[in-house]
Order: C-alpha cells, then structure tokens, then sequence
C-alpha cells in the first residue's frame, strides 16, 4: 500500500537523520515513491542539525506543498546564524503565501528583530501578536519588552512592562537591563527596589542589570552594596561578567586605582570585558 509505504520511508528518515547520517536520510528519501510533508520537513531538520542550511533551504523552495513548521525551520536557521535580516524576510513571505504564524514563529521574530534593532518591524510583529495570532502570555510580552528596548524605543517597551501580567523575574530583568542600557540608571534601580518588595527573587542576569545602571549613573557607592549583597543576601555565584560591571563602574567614575586594584584581587580569572 503506498501509505504505508510513505509511513515506512518517514520512519527510516526520521531514524537516519537523528542518528546523524543525513547521506542515509537522503538516500531512502530519493528512493520513496511518494513523500508527504513529514518526509521533507525530517530531512530538512535533518541538515539543518548538520549545520547546512544552504541544502536545507534548497529542500524548502523545492517543497510541493508546506506547513507552519517547514517556515518556521527556515526563519530559526537564519536567525540562529545571525542572517537576522533573510530570517524576517522569509516570514514576510510566508505572511505573503498567508500561512498563519504561531508561538514558535513569532518567538524566533522577536529575537532576529531585536537584534537587527528594526523599529518598524517590531511594530509590525506587535500589530500581528494584537490580532490573537498567539497567546498573550507573559513569556510573549517579555520578549515584547526586550524587542522594544533593543529597538530603541525605551517608552514603548516600559508600556509593554506595565500591560504585563503577571510579571515574573525575567520581566523585571529585561527591564532592568533596558533602562541602565538607555542611561537610565535610578529608573532601573527602582525597578529592581520594586521587584524585591512583590517578594521576586533576584539572580545573576539581575544584578548585570543593576550592576550595569550603578555604573552610567556613577553609582559607586551603591554598586559596592549591590555588589555585595549578591553573596551575603542572595547567595549567588559572582561570574567573570558581574566583576566586568564593577571595573567598569570603578573606570566610569575616574577611580583607575580602586579599577586596578579589584582586578588584581578577583577570585575569577579576568575576560576580555575587564
């Protein structure tokens, strides 16, 4: 029976090309009679697993019919190799052929937009999440949030902040780590102030944050007690990245000695950032 055929050929493509031998994959795909879109969307995951998206994308155009997923499997391979720009034009198209984009699409979207810092995009995907093409859920609105503030557009995504509910910690740390990246220091310190009062517990990215804001606001004092605190209130593992803050807030603020003298103390070995 040729459906089971078509079964039979997916399973041993599925097999090969998670074993990793996607020549195998390739080999009993041109030999199916018939194929489905399971057969051309495994051996597309299966070199994009191998890291070659060119035959991937060669797989796709030459697709008879494709689904959500065959999109979605392109967009994240552009995106996951920096073509942040082909990864949002490939949704455009796939807006043009009118496939309807869902969670998957629009949280690989969020990322490439951020990244290329393109405000009228962003508006564009915000116009497409109002419509109810996915849940509006906290997850959602927090990559709303950092979509914006990398855009630039700090008062949108402090809009954004405010619409979400319920906020969890990464909310508060994506809008942390916005405001000190915009300069605006004590907005982000009373951020973090607010989010420990709704009884939110802070973690390493928190305080990259408020480490971060001290330093452009010339905050040393209060940079020391944050920096501090990491240990001896919330137990927390300082990283190479948190020292990185605090000579740069020592440099910010003109204190070359203490910079060099706390370089020479760290229990971390120093990276590039220091």
């Amino acid at each position: 029976m040729p459906a089971r055929n078509v079964v039979a050929g997916n399973a041993m493509v599925v097999c090969y090309a998670r074993a990793g031998d996607v020549e195998a994959a390739q080999e009993m795909f041109d030999g199916m009679v018939e194929r489905d879109l399971i057969s051309w969307n495994t051996l597309m995951s299966g070199y994009l697993r191998q890291g070659d998206a060119g035959v991937a994308r060669g797989l796709f155009d030459q697709m008879p019919q494709r689904n959500v997923n065959s999109w979605n499997m392109v967009i994240t391979a552009y995106s996951q190799a920096g073509l942040w720009a082909d990864s949002v034009g490939v949704f455009n198209q796939m807006r043009l052929m009118s496939f309807q984009p869902d969670a998957a699409t629009m949280a690989v979207l969020m990322s490439a937009c951020a990244q290329l810092g393109s405000l009228s995009v962003a508006r564009q995907v915000h116009g497409l999440l109002h419509k109810g093409c996915v849940e509006m859920n906290c997850h959602v609105q927090n990559s709303l949030v950092d979509m914006f503030a990398k855009c630039g557009c700090i008062r949108e995504a402090h809009f954004l902040f405010g619409e979400t509910r319920p906020k969890d910690a990464v909310s508060y740390n994506v809008m942390v780590t916005a405001l000190a990246q915009h300069g605006h220091g004590k907005g982000a310190l009373k951020l973090f102030n607010d989010m420990i009062e709704e009884g939110l517990r802070p973690d390493a990215v928190t305080f990259l944050g408020v480490l971060s804001a001290c330093a452009h606001a010339g905050l040393v004092d209060n940079g020391k007690r944050y920096f501090e605190s990491m240990g001896i209130t919330y137990a927390i593992q300082k990283s190479a990245d948190h020292y990185a803050c605090m000579v740069d807030l020592y440099g910010r603020a003109g204190l070359i000695e203490e910079a060099h003298s706390f370089v020479k103390v760290m229990p971390v070995k120093p990276h590039a950032g220091v």
